[in-house]
């Protein structure tokens, strides 16, 4: 369901029909007809209001048609990923309280199955749970681990999300190790309430886009058709701006880009509410960090002021020949900036970097808050690497060579991340190293306060991807804005060419 489709693949009404069943709903042949002939009953109207030819009304028609499949598509999509969201997310929360009560994930599972109605979800708990009972239950295509992770590698192939996989984790730890999962529910249904409303904050924005951009494209159409209509109400002129091919044809971009933007801005709601983007590689990351710790800065500065002063070569050049005293100033201000690139450039990769290490940590603090329930602290360390964020894992091999060397000192921990010199980190590297020399039940209230801050630390992280997010949304907006007013200023030359001409000035 998930691989990507040709582009013609939704105008045949059966692929259309077949995946909005595959999403749990219902839409006819007779429902997809009408939505049809609606379209291109609007389409006309359009095309009348814009006073096109002919040949404007057919592309106009053909276009909406061709778009259609999409924009039901989406529609539904959208509905489909929300549905998903809520199963997950009460899927994960039912799971932590039956099994914190049961201890078992087999009683958790089928406790959890009763709260589904039929469904993807349903169905995936009850394979899962028959697998655990028997065996031989379900044939599926993960023969290694335990038949428990085997069993719980269904739902999580189902509904591909870190917060279940890692949950899944922790139950699996527990039920062989044994020991309370009181406090590790309770750090779980933590970061799912933040999660969950991270997410439904996102949707709401996304929503809010989708209000704003149509009611903006709507006064821009409006504002299009005054500048088109202008003339004609206007008693003192006698020519119709329609009757220039670039005004029409200008009419026709506008409304095909405003649809083709839309559906973009629609489309973004079916992007997947339950699956994160995958990150980049490990590789990737750490060449990424290590550039940014490493990075050589007088070897950057001579490069920038070695291009700055070809471009003042150039700009000299230019003044010699020319004698533009304007263009000479553009020159040399654009040196200048280039001769400063380097550190600019270096400031902007140190703080997206920074970003993406805020962003990242909480996720693994949390991993290691739940494997200290049965082990210390450097191991609870040393076990978090592999399924730690990429971004984080120079430093953790760093810091776990360091323990080697001094086991009990807090240098390590007041290393970790250190060139980034990020305060919540060193706070709670700070509390991690307490907790390595709390005892007895203190460790509990140690982890708790560490926990504190990092989901702090995890809703601030949040807040300055979504005002990243609505900055970038915000730019479909200025598109419509930018679109709008390429056809008013076309409308604008036509309607000063004519008229000059009837004034007898051309």
């Amino acid at each position: 369901m998930n691989k990507k489709k040709n582009r013609f693949f939704y105008l045949n009404h059966k692929n259309l029909i077949g995946e909005i069943e595959q999403y749990g709903y219902v839409y006819s042949l007779k429902n997809l007809i009408i939505t049809y002939l609606s379209v291109i009953a609007g389409s006309i109207l359009t095309a009348f209001l814009f006073k096109l030819h002919a040949a404007g009304y057919i592309v106009i028609a053909v276009f909406g048609v061709l778009i259609t499949p999409f924009l039901i598509r989406n529609s539904y999509k959208a509905l489909y990923e929300q549905r998903r969201f809520s199963d997950a997310s009460k899927y994960m929360e039912k799971m932590l309280y039956y099994f914190r009560a049961s201890g078992k994930i087999i009683t958790a599972l089928q406790n959890a199955e009763e709260v589904f109605h039929d469904g993807e979800m349903k169905s995936a708990i009850h394979d899962a749970a028959g697998l655990i009972s028997n065996p031989t239950f379900v044939t599926d295509s993960v023969t290694n681990g335990s038949v428990e992770e085997r069993a719980l590698k269904i739902i999580e192939d189902k509904y591909p999300n870190k917060r279940l996989k890692r949950m899944h984790a922790f139950f699996i730890s527990v039920e062989k190790n044994g020991g309370s999962a009181d406090l590790g529910t309770e750090v779980q249904l933590n970061d799912r309430e933040d999660w969950v409303s991270d997410v439904v904050a996102r949707q709401k924005e996304k929503n809010r886009l989708k209000r704003v951009f149509i009611v903006f494209s709507v006064f821009v159409i409006l504002f299009c058709l005054a500048f088109l209509y202008l003339p004609i109400f206007y008693k003192a002129f006698s020519f119709d701006l329609s009757e220039h091919f670039a005004v029409r044809a200008a009419s026709v971009a506008v409304i095909i880009v405003t649809v083709l933007l839309y559906t973009k801005v629609s489309s973004v709601s079916g992007v997947s509410w339950v699956e994160e983007k995958a990150p980049e590689s490990d590789e990737k990351l750490a060449e990424r960090f290590d550039g940014i710790v490493n990075y050589d800065m007088k070897k950057q500065r001579k490069k920038s002021f070695l291009i700055a002063l070809a471009m003042a070569a150039v700009t000299a050049v230019f003044y010699i020949i020319t004698k533009n005293k304007l263009f000479t100033a553009a020159g040399a201000v654009i040196a200048v900036f280039i001769a400063a690139s380097y550190r600019f450039g270096y400031q902007a990769l140190k703080d997206d970097m920074s970003k993406e290490i805020q962003s990242a940590f909480p996720e693994w603090i949390i991993q290691i808050a739940l494997i200290m329930q049965h082990d210390t602290v450097p191991m609870a360390i040393a076990k978090s690497y592999d399924t730690a964020p990429g971004i984080l894992k120079p430093e953790i091999k760093k810091m776990l060579l360091a323990l080697d060397e001094k086991p009990t000192s807090p240098v390590p921990f007041n290393d970790f991340m250190k060139f980034f010199n990020i305060s919540e980190i060193n706070e709670a590297m700070g509390a991690l190293y307490s907790v390595m020399n709390a005892a007895g039940s203190d460790i509990d209230n140690e982890i708790r306060n560490v926990l504190t801050q990092n989901r702090k630390m995890t809703q601030r992280a949040a807040a300055v991807k979504a005002e990243d997010r609505q900055a970038a949304s915000e730019l479909y907006v200025y598109a419509e804005g930018g679109v709008g007013c390429v056809l008013m200023m076309t409308d604008m030359v036509y309607m000063m060419l004519s008229f000059l001409s009837l004034t007898g000035n051309m």
